[in-house]
């Protein structure tokens, strides 16, 4: 995958609400469509901005002289000076949400302006915000930076109502939209991991692997474990493209499900071709090692049973006498140097991509395991090649805490 094209079809990548500001916000946009008259917006949020925050906030913050300053941000801006606006919206969530709804409501507004309004809205994070930016995302102009940054704020507060919108208007737009932008909308609702999508992700099933196997990674790779029972379901599919990207997906996630396994053996009963028949026991290994010893045994017996069968001289057949014939036990080496600590593991796992190194993360238990999958689908929100590194990097560690770890540590 060239970076440039990666660049060029993930124009609505989610990255840093601080640096998309920075970068990109300030240039020149075409004005949106109005939105909702100011008494319909405090009728929606005054009663859910009263229930939000604390109720001291005002005697102690002046909003409006916060705004101010926020709106001076430019390009010369800080990383320094982002972060602590962004702090300072965050601690004082009800005040700012309250102040950034009526000033939204002006239809004098810059959309610049607004831009930075539904910003300090993502800082708030306060799910009163929520209708009033589902009103900028239905009526904004979908290729202004209004309309992305409005995305992006609402990708990252999340929930079933900002999904059922991002769907019924992927729905309602994808046969007017080009291939790019049905691609950047699809991925929104993976970033949401809105279940009812899944169904509607199986269409990127049928793209050319060869070109655009990336989407593939992207799009699966952030519904995560909800992409699963589809992907096993669609590994026997009458469609050869449905099948070798199904298997592809599956090979890039490495879920750790027994359904998985039973889908994969299923496949291997009636695949012809060498090479795809070397994949599938391949993933078949990876995946039942990670259910634990148990899975570790069964897989020495299910791989013994195949043999039987298998042309002897086939890249398959070696793979599998070679898992046969070896241990199963966990590396000694191994066991020393990544003995299971939670506060060794807690501190990797917020510093990492800064000051830690993924090694420590095999000090990792079980338990932990919910945590790494979501750090490896952040990993994709880089949208670059290196982001494929980190996340089959991750992928290798969830696995081998699976396999070795216990479910808690000592």
């Amino acid at each position: 995958m060239q970076k440039e094209q990666v660049k060029k079809c993930t124009r609505c990548c989610v990255v840093a609400f601080a640096a998309l500001l920075v970068m990109d916000c300030f240039a020149d946009a075409k004005v949106s469509p109005p939105t909702r008259e100011l008494s319909e917006i405090k009728k929606t949020m005054s009663p859910a901005l009263e229930a939000d925050g604390d109720k001291s906030e005002k005697a102690t913050f002046d909003a409006d002289a916060f705004i101010q300053r926020v709106m001076k941000m430019s390009k010369n801006t800080s990383r320094d000076e982002m972060l602590s606006l962004s702090k300072t919206a965050s601690e004082n969530a009800k005040a700012v949400a309250e102040v950034v709804a009526v000033r939204l409501a002006d239809k004098s507004a810059k959309e610049e302006d607004k831009v930075k309004y539904v910003w300090l809205l993502g800082q708030a994070k306060q799910d009163s915000s929520v209708p009033l930016m589902l009103d900028i995302f239905k009526t904004s102009n979908p290729t202004s930076w209004l309309h992305n940054v409005t995305s992006r704020v609402l990708i990252e507060i999340g929930g079933d109502e900002v999904g059922a919108v991002f769907l019924e208007n992927y729905r309602k737009n994808k046969s007017k939209m080009g291939e790019n932008r049905k691609f950047d909308a699809m991925q929104e609702l993976a970033m949401l991991r809105y279940a009812p999508a899944v169904k509607d992700a199986e269409e990127f099933l049928k793209i050319d692997p060869e070109r655009y196997y990336w989407q593939v990674y992207f799009i699966f790779g952030l519904f995560d474990d909800l992409a699963v029972p589809m992907l096993c379901e669609k590994l026997n599919d009458s469609d050869a493209l449905v099948r070798t990207n199904a298997l592809g997906a599956i090979r890039f996630l490495m879920p750790e499900s027994k359904d998985m396994t039973k889908a994969l053996l299923k496949r291997l009963e009636v695949e012809k071709d060498a090479s795809i028949r070397y994949q599938l026991v391949e993933t078949i290994e990876w995946n039942m090692i990670a259910q634990g010893k148990k899975g570790q045994q069964e897989l020495r017996e299910t791989f013994s049973s195949l043999l039987e069968s298998e042309d002897k001289n086939s890249r398959a057949a070696k793979f599998m006498r070679e898992t046969v014939a070896s241990k199963s036990a966990m590396p000694a080496g191994m066991r020393e140097k990544f003995k299971p600590d939670a506060n060794k593991f807690n501190a990797a796992h917020l510093g990492y991509g800064r000051e830690a190194t993924s090694d420590i993360l095999y000090c990792a238990t079980r338990k932990d395991v919910p945590k790494l999958k979501e750090l490896r689908r952040r990993a994709l929100y880089r949208q670059s090649d290196e982001c494929f590194y980190d996340y089959n990097k991750l992928t290798r560690i969830i696995n081998w805490v699976l396999a070795w770890a216990p479910e808690t540590a000592p």
